[in-house]
């Protein structure tokens, strides 16, 4: 049977106290992967899946679902022949997803969509540089970059250690990224033209999520493991094991007032006060892979 992995952006926490209510699961509509979420205010967020073929005569397609009242019910608004990976709003209207086909935009809150850049079978990563500040400033996998919205796209990355794509890629400036792979964390310093180890200690590891803080502080995460740094990557600091054993970290998420949360792939939910120093378990009431958290203030 095709495991439906829940997204845990579509849950919402009812009081500060995280640990002492935990999380309410909201229904979808949809028994696919949910992959991404994004929103942009308490009531408005999107989020993207995809259908992933089961045997002869069945295909990928891929969905955005819309909701307008904080993930009580939710609406198919684009359904697609290709899985999506990512999708981002910067505000109620503008905002985009990435998929094999490419990149598309919408600036109607999704009722239409529009091509921004094709061509992009096997890169899976986008962000907004500063998406407070503006929706033009695009970054895909680390390697394309627009400043204008996408009208124009400009290609600085080179390949990254142990795979040309890796498997998270984040930027806190123009020139600062971070990327992991298979075995391997990087850092780039001129726009991902060229990258360096950024963990010696961590090669041959399995690192399966990253984020970034503003130009200091980073985290990544592995096999029940995290290393992190709040130093732009001078000293990294190590924890591993504990309550975060038998857990495969496949999301980590900075917040401006609630710490660190760090997702597993058995519906773990972890939160970390003092950068991923320690950890503290909060209650999901899932045991399936939770693939991704977007908070829209300090409690929601």
């Amino acid at each position: 049977m095709k495991p439906v992995f829940p997204l845990l952006a579509l849950l919402f926490l009812t009081s500060p106290l995280f640990a002492q209510l935990g999380w309410v699961r909201q229904t979808s509509g949809t028994t696919q992967n949910l992959n991404d979420v994004s929103f942009v205010n308490s009531n408005t967020g999107y989020t993207s899946g995809s259908y992933i073929p089961t045997g002869p005569g069945s295909s990928d397609s891929g969905y955005v679902l819309k909701t307008v009242n904080g993930g009580t019910t939710w609406t198919i608004i684009l359904k697609t022949t290709y899985p999506i990976s990512r999708v981002i709003f910067h505000n109620a209207n503008e905002g985009v997803y990435l998929s094999p086909n490419g990149i598309y935009g919408t600036t109607n809150g999704g009722t239409t969509w529009i091509p921004k850049y094709t061509g992009l079978a096997s890169y899976k990563f986008i962000q907004f540089l500063d998406k407070d500040v503006t929706k033009d400033s695009i970054v895909i996998s680390g390697r394309f970059f627009t400043s204008n919205g996408g009208v124009t796209w400009e290609t600085k990355g080179g390949e990254i250690t142990g795979g040309s794509y890796g498997t998270d890629v984040k930027y806190s400036s123009w020139t600062t990224g971070y990327s992991i792979s298979f075995g391997y964390a990087n850092k780039s310093i001129n726009s991902g033209i060229s990258w360096e180890e950024a963990i010696p200690a961590a090669i041959n590891l399995n690192l399966w999520s990253l984020d970034i803080d503003g130009n200091s502080r980073a985290i990544v995460g592995g096999e029940s493991d995290v290393w992190w740094t709040t130093n732009n990557g001078s000293d990294w600091q190590h924890t591993a094991w504990g309550i975060l054993y038998g857990h495969r970290l496949v999301k980590l998420k900075y917040t401006s007032n609630a710490g660190t949360f760090a997702l597993s792939n058995k519906g773990g939910i972890f939160n970390s006060l003092n950068y991923g120093s320690s950890w503290n378990a909060q209650i999901s009431g899932d045991t399936t892979q939770l693939n991704n958290i977007c908070f829209v203030d300090q409690y929601t």
